[in-house]
């Protein structure tokens, strides 16, 4: 069994940053006029506690949320190909120190400057941070699947 790999941990956090960018838009898939408003203007006037609450909540468990999914989802590729545990371990903290740092200061998507509207550029970018995130989850099963068959 394998311990420690740094090519495993680089596409292990790799894939739990892609996961955490795609699912941090669910808030504006449901909250799109208000959470552009804010990002845009900067001004919180005009809303309540709760909606505010409620954005910035949103918006942070969905990012934790898409990390805890490739967190599992790499633990039982790194067990069942007995590549070791610590590796899915390592770029869960990476990713959580990622998340908390920087990816919460990252505003500009490609969605938003493929569509006009909030929902559809948002629900662009989910499907396309999900979509690269699960091709090379794919690519690396593969991967240990011809190495360790």
């Amino acid at each position: 069994m394998k311990k420690f790999n740094l090519r495993i941990l680089g596409v292990l956090t790799l894939v739990q940053i892609f996961f955490a960018l795609g699912l941090k838009n669910i808030v504006f898939i449901l909250y799109n006029d208000k959470a552009y408003q804010i990002i845009t203007t900067g001004s919180i006037k005009g809303f309540t506690p709760d909606e505010l609450s409620n954005i910035l909540l949103i918006s942070a468990t969905g990012s934790l949320i898409g990390l805890l999914i490739s967190f599992i989802t790499s633990l039982i590729l790194s067990l069942k190909y007995k590549l070791g545990y610590i590796n899915s371990i390592l770029a869960f903290i990476i990713s959580l120190l990622i998340n908390r740092f920087i990816l919460i200061k990252i505003v500009i998507f490609p969605g938003q400057v493929l569509f006009n509207s909030p929902f559809s550029s948002s629900f662009f970018d989910l499907i396309f941070f999900s979509l690269i995130g699960v091709g090379v989850y794919l690519f690396m099963m593969l991967k240990m699947k011809k190495k360790y068959a």
